[in-house]
């Protein structure tokens, strides 16, 4: 068996092997294995010093890793995080494309040496049969402007390795045969580099088919050499913006035509590399469809034949740390509602005494069932984490952030998503005390999961069993007497309309609500900066306009200050605190003004009683006593009548005694409408179980 076969074999082992480890998860053991064996090969050299370089990500492997392999995949074909000089001999996509044999003769042409340095871009040209003059143009800036940005590596057989930025990393391995370009349509040069270039920009973008319906530049730069995108209106960057910008020589500039062009010279929806400034500043700009066709626009053209300018900034120039965090986006679950407590949120810290630049990129997986209408946007929010009502981001995949953070300022940072899709969140910055991280929201908020059902939903306000809703206990714990400003949101799974309202954990009649709202609204019910006093209990009532069927819902609370620790539970106050409940439903006959009830039981027992009329009647006014059945002692005694609270009238604190008796009259008043047949209901909560009869 001849060197290169031997050779081949350890490279397939190889491609096997790192991904088991790092996309599948198995154990490092066969990795060490495989390099022991691998160390023992005189032909295998550069398999070993790949292994060596790969060791530590090997070691010190996480989530991240993990998430940057699995996401290789698009279309169909991997692209593994390799660079280019360890990426291997062979096709990582099944196929060895360096078999098929070559003429000696055709070598020169087809499998071209690196240039050094590689010549400009002047005399490349877009391909009138391939619509890809955003690529073209981004290759003619790059060869021009920044050429040893593009990282390559010619393998030992023919094939050619790249290294393409997406999917969240700088290092996507993608092959290239020279033959199978021969046999394509390519890019006009006389350098096969170019024409490998867009080769492997077609795998990754099209699926190999030449038959592509474009992109933009900015976007093209980014795949080719991770220059940061910026997309801009003209009417957002002015002409000086531009000029300066391309003389500082940190970013490569192109622009973009629309629908609508007004000299007939420049075509729609094409884009133009800017490869000059002139000595009177103006603009030059090339078609990239013929080398010879230059123009020197002055503002006016800029302003009426251009709709975009795109920038591509220089990165590792600009800012000397990189940080990149990965996530994936679910749509369902985190376009649930509009707050931002669905999305992903990650917090920028500035830990520096002085003031710093941050750029915050996002960026959306290749791959995705994305289309050219689905957005994705960088938003701000704060530790309340409130809903926003618009997303302003981008449909290109990408959105751009830029930040100055004040000394020892942070910033919460959302993200929204049109559809589901991975992404990556990259942050770059000067200075080293910089950091980024995915927020915790635990930290700022409580939040519980529950639903309504036949046994709690009991409607809106209106309805005289609304205290009967779902409820909840919050309070604000610190070691401090003072007043906090709390955010609640209630947030349905579905359409329907909710509301919440807050009362304090002793009004049991819910008659004094801290904010007055019988607003019914979709989905997300929301009150801002609610005033609570710390340490003290408070009750949220969580209630549906109409049952229409089983619902979940979460109920979330939020309080920025760190000191400050939310408790947030679900409670049962129908009954009071009491262990034992008797609920017994009556009728007050019409033209019945007295009604008596008997209250016994077998032990000493405290209770609550809540006096319920069914029918809400604005005239009606009771009065209640309460004495000992034998000998008539009162217990509760009023002379007066009363209005009955909406949702009952409640006495708190009653004792019934061992082997007594309590009677409980009720008289009623008002007019005559007053007096009519009403349904009524007792509730008796006790430690122990009484009985309730009607004389």
């Amino acid at each position: 068996m001849c060197d290169e076969t031997i050779e081949k074999q350890y490279w397939r082992k190889f491609q096997a092997e790192i991904w088991l480890v790092l996309a599948i998860g198995k154990s490092t053991t066969r990795w060490d294995e495989f390099k022991a064996e691998v160390s023992g090969i005189e032909r295998a050299k550069r398999i070993l010093s790949a292994i060596e370089k790969l060791d530590t990500i090997i070691s010190n492997r996480d989530f991240g890793t993990r998430f940057v392999w699995l996401t290789s995949m698009v279309g169909g074909r991997k692209y593994p995080p390799l660079n280019a000089e360890f990426g291997g001999d062979i096709s990582w996509n099944g196929q060895d494309l360096s078999s098929k044999p070559i003429k000696e003769a055709e070598k020169e042409t087809i499998i071209p040496e690196i240039l050094d340095p590689w010549p400009g871009g002047a005399s490349v040209a877009q391909n009138q049969s391939i619509n890809d003059c955003s690529f073209v143009a981004s290759l003619i800036n790059i060869r021009s402007r920044a050429p040893t940005s593009l990282k390559m590596a010619r393998c030992k057989s023919r094939l050619w390795n790249f290294n393409f930025h997406f999917n969240g990393v700088p290092n996507r391995l993608v092959q290239v045969d020279p033959v199978a370009v021969v046999d394509s349509p390519h890019i006009m040069s006389e350098d096969p580099l170019d024409w490998m270039l867009e080769n492997a920009y077609m795998q990754v973008k099209n699926m190999s088919s030449y038959a592509y319906h474009g992109s933009n530049a900015a976007i093209d730069t980014f795949l080719l050499n991770g220059f940061i995108p910026e997309t801009c209106s003209v009417n957002g960057a002015t002409l000086g913006q531009i000029i300066k910008s391309f003389k500082s020589s940190f970013c490569l500039i192109t622009i973009g035509t629309g629908e609508l062009v007004k000299d007939a010279e420049f075509l729609s929806n094409h884009d133009y590399p800017i490869i000059g400034i002139t000595e009177g500043n103006l603009l030059e700009i090339r078609d990239v469809l013929d080398p010879q066709k230059v123009w020197h626009l002055q503002e006016r053209a800029l302003l009426e034949n251009f709709r975009a300018v795109y920038f591509n900034w220089n990165s590792p120039v600009l800012f000397s740390h990189h940080q990149t965090l990965h996530f994936k986006y679910d749509s369902l679950q985190n376009n649930a509602s509009s707050s931002t407590i669905d999305k992903p949120v990650f917090e920028v810290c500035n830990d520096s005494p002085a003031v710093e630049p941050v750029w915050v990129l996002l960026e959306r997986h290749l791959g995705s069932r994305a289309t050219e209408s689905d957005g994705c946007s960088l938003g701000y929010t704060s530790r309340e984490l409130l809903p926003v009502q618009n997303y302003r981001g981008s449909n290109l995949g990408f959105h751009l952030l830029k930040l100055d953070l004040q000394p020892k300022e942070r910033k919460l940072i959302f993200c929204h998503s049109d559809v589901s899709a991975n992404y990556s969140i990259h942050f770059y910055h000067v200075s080293k005390h910089i950091s980024a991280h995915k927020y915790d929201k635990r930290l700022s908020s409580m939040i519980v999961k529950d639903e309504w059902d036949a046994s709690n939903d009991y409607g809106p306000l209106s309805n005289p069993c609304f205290y009967m809703n779902p409820t909840f206990e919050v309070t604000i714990q610190s070691p401090e007497h003072t007043t906090q400003y709390l955010n609640l949101q209630l947030i349905s799974v579905g359409s329907r309309l909710i509301n919440a309202q807050m009362f304090n954990i002793n009004d049991g009649e819910l008659s004094k609500p801290l904010f007055s709202d019988g607003t019914y609204e979709d989905k997300l019910f929301c009150r801002r900066a609610i005033p609570l006093t710390t340490n003290t209990r408070y009750q949220i009532v969580c209630s549906s306009y109409e049952g229409i069927s089983r619902s979940g819902f979460r109920l979330v609370v939020t309080n920025p200050h760190d000191s400050d620790s939310i408790t947030l539970k679900r409670i049962y106050p129908q009954f009071g605190w009491y262990k034992h409940h008797n609920r017994c439903d009556f009728i007050w006959k019409a033209k019945i003004a007295r009604i008596k009830f008997d209250l016994s039981s077998n032990s000493t027992s405290s209770m609550q009683l809540r006096i319920l009329p069914l029918r809400c009647d604005p005239t009606l006014f009771i009065r209640v006593n309460i004495f000992t059945t034998d000998i008539k002692i009162p217990i509760i005694k009023n002379h007066g009548f009363s209005a009955v609270p909406r949702y009952g009238l409640i006495i708190p604190d009653l004792k019934l005694k061992y082997n007594e008796s309590l009677t409980l009259l009720l008289e009623r008043d008002g007019p005559s409408s007053a007096f009519e047949e009403l349904p009524l209901r007792l509730e008796l909560g006790s430690d122990f179980e009484i009985t309730i009869n009607e004389r």
